[in-house]
């Protein structure tokens, strides 16, 4: 029988919820709340179309329980319509296989208990055509032997030991990417990732050896089950065509076809499953190192499917996209003061523009605001140099005006004797070189680090700095007269600095900063008129954050972490739930962080400030992001 559940984590990434404890204990269906219930189960019956027989055999419930519990989330009955094709977003639907029916029609003994935990369901971009599952890996051999198998056949050489190698299941990673990973008495780690676009399905497997003994002689078995697509599903290769490392199946009674492509390796078929492989090897292991290997699953429908595997070969498309944001470069681009720091990047027509402050130290009387700009990105020039009369000047942060101008928002930190500590200044210009001169904005001793526009609304957090209290919410509607909407938006844990994107109808979305003992940063949301904020914990302490919608939904931020050695990272955020998951680090250390993002010809560029190779500089680089769900097939 196949694995039954072990854990929620599938679907909610709560491991702590669990129908069954450690494998073969009995089920202990109390564990369960509906509510964390109602997903895996909306999975099975709607997606799967799963008997109540097979939801038992998953669950590990009494079939009793499990239609009362059916009954109670209102799944009582098999939907009448076809099982949605396609993921809500639009691209291909992926999800991890419940478990509890068996993914082949045939050869069963050869595939005893299979693990579900390795297998996830792709459901093909035709309506009705069903799904195929995935086994990722299925199988993994290296010198010692057969050394990983995901159900029970000819014994692993653990098996042999008497050694269990613990299950994991499929966890939900940011831009929609399923990730497992297993790690084996050897010390060799197998993580495994599925990511569905429009149109295709990238994967990939990275092996790390954390072991002491070299590995040789890699190689897995990766297994596309056929028995869930019935047009695709006879028993025969006959339907399948093998072109280099790929391999096709057509449809019974269509020109439809579905492929998968590994980098390095042997396509074939197996009918009495029925299932199709693209089995790929891996270099040798020394201790501490590590491989990936790419694959692709993608789906054609024409005459010629031998011309479709030619045309993706030339283009370089078979084997998948990256799944990892990879940064491209990081180079300094400014150093001119003592000390430089506190960025902000934008991109205006065909110009960038760069702002910092320096002076003679992180903190100093004489902090003046630099802006800085390139034509290419390459080669910057000074644009322009404020200071003020007041004090030193801090923080300042660019963007566009809904009328085309630049604004740039600082502050000011008072002199001693001042009757205030700091106050809040806006600046307009046209061409990034003349500014003119600053207009007081927001309260006094009220830092509004940072104005987001949304249409002709800007809106900006204020933190006190003359105490420690909760942050202010402010509007305007030109971007120099603000109200005051909220002034108790965020209170516990010290929060100060921010940043705030919006959604397409309106919605705001918060990035803070908090600095107390419970310092985790936090992520907010509201609608217009935003007096009204529901908040996530990020689960991180962050530093100078600056957070980015893309243009597929995705939230890239980045942001000071703090955990081992400081660092300025770009990191993925889902704003719904607070997940926040660090992308990459840039090259940076010390006194490092407040990064402007932009995103551009389909790279994010990244201003931020380091002393990691000595002197407090301005650096700029370049990152390459994966794909998001809803990509399209290149």
């Amino acid at each position: 029988m196949i694995s039954k559940l072990s854990g929620w984590g599938v679907f909610l990434s709560i491991g702590a919820l669990s129908l069954i404890g450690a494998r073969g204990e009995e089920p202990k269906t109390g564990d369960a709340p509906d509510a964390a219930l109602r997903p895996w189960l909306e999975s099975m019956v709607i997606n799967h179309r799963f008997s109540r027989e097979e939801i038992a055999s998953a669950t590990g419930l009494p079939l009793e329980e499990v239609g009362r519990r059916l009954d109670a989330l209102g799944l009582g009955a098999i939907p009448e319509t076809p099982p949605p094709h396609r993921a809500p977003g639009g691209g291909i639907l992926a999800l991890p296989y419940p478990g509890g029916r068996h993914p082949r029609i045939g050869f069963l003994d050869g595939a005893v208990d299979p693990w579900r935990e390795t297998k996830a369901s792709i459901f093909l971009p035709w309506a009705g055509a069903g799904y195929v599952v995935v086994d990722l890996p299925e199988a993994l051999w290296s010198n010692l032997g057969l050394t990983f198998l995901a159900h029970k056949h000819i014994p692993t050489v653990w098996e042999k030991q008497g050694v269990v190698v613990p299950h994991a299941d499929w966890r939900r990673r940011a831009a929609g990417v399923l990730e497992n990973e297993f790690r084996l008495p050897n010390g060799l780690e197998i993580r495994a990732r599925i990511a569905p676009r429009r149109d295709v399905v990238d994967m990939d497997i990275r092996l790390r050896n954390r072991g002491s003994e070299r590995l040789t002689a890699l190689r897995s078995q990766i297994c596309v089950l056929l028995k869930g697509a019935p047009a695709f599903n006879d028993a025969t290769n006959d339907n399948k065509v093998i072109e280099g490392n790929t391999i096709a199946v057509k449809a019974r009674d269509a020109n439809r076809w579905v492929a998968t492509a590994w980098e390095s390796a042997r396509p074939w078929g197996n009918p009495p499953c029925p299932c199709m492989h693209s089995d790929p090897s891996f270099p040798d292991l020394d201790p501490g190192a590590e491989t990936t290997v790419r694959g692709r699953l993608f789906f054609y429908e024409g005459e010629d499917i031998r011309a479709e595997i030619a045309r993706r070969s030339q283009a370089k498309t078979l084997r998948g996209d990256p799944l990892d944001a990879v940064l491209i470069e990081s180079k300094k681009i400014w150093d001119a003061a003592p000390h430089n720091a506190f960025t902000s990047l934008v991109r205006r027509e065909k110009e960038w523009l760069c702002t910092f402050r320096e002076g003679e130290q992180h903190v100093s009387a004489d902090g003046a605001v630099r802006v800085i700009a390139s034509t290419d990105g390459a080669t910057w020039t000074s644009a322009a140099r404020i200071t003020h009369p007041a004090g030193d000047l801090r923080d300042p942060k660019l963007t566009v005006a809904p009328d085309g101008r630049l604004y740039l928002c600082a502050a000011v930190a008072l002199r001693p004797g001042a009757p205030h500590k700091h106050q809040t200044l806006v600046w307009f210009s046209r061409d990034g070189r003349d500014w003119g001169q600053p207009t007081e904005v927001g309260d006094p001793d009220v830092w509004l680090w940072r104005v987001s526009w949304h249409g002709t609304t800007a809106l900006g957090v204020g933190y006190p700095t003359d105490h420690v209290g909760p942050v202010l919410l402010y509007r305007s509607a030109d971007g120099l007269r603000f109200e005051r909407i909220l002034d108790r938006l965020y209170e516990r844990g010290e929060p100060n600095e921010s940043s705030i994107e919006f959604l397409g109808d309106a919605t705001a979305v918060c990035l803070l900063r908090r600095d107390g003992t419970d310092g985790d940063g936090q992520v907010g949301l509201a609608r217009p008129p935003y007096t009204e904020w529901s908040w996530k914990s990020v689960g991180a302490r962050i530093g100078g954050p600056q957070i980015l919608r893309l243009p597929d939904g995705r939230f890239v931020a980045g942001a000071r972490l703090y955990d081992g050695a400081v660092r300025t990272s770009i990191a993925w955020i889902e704003p719904e739930t607070g997940k926040f998951e660090e992308a990459v680090a840039l090259p940076s250390g010390g006194d490092t962080s407040y990064p402007g993002l932009v995103l551009a010809d389909d790279v994010l560029w990244v201003s931020y400030y380091s002393s990691h190779e000595g002197k407090t500089s301005i650096y700029l680089a370049r990152v390459r992001l994966p794909q998001g769900a809803g990509a399209l097939d290149r």
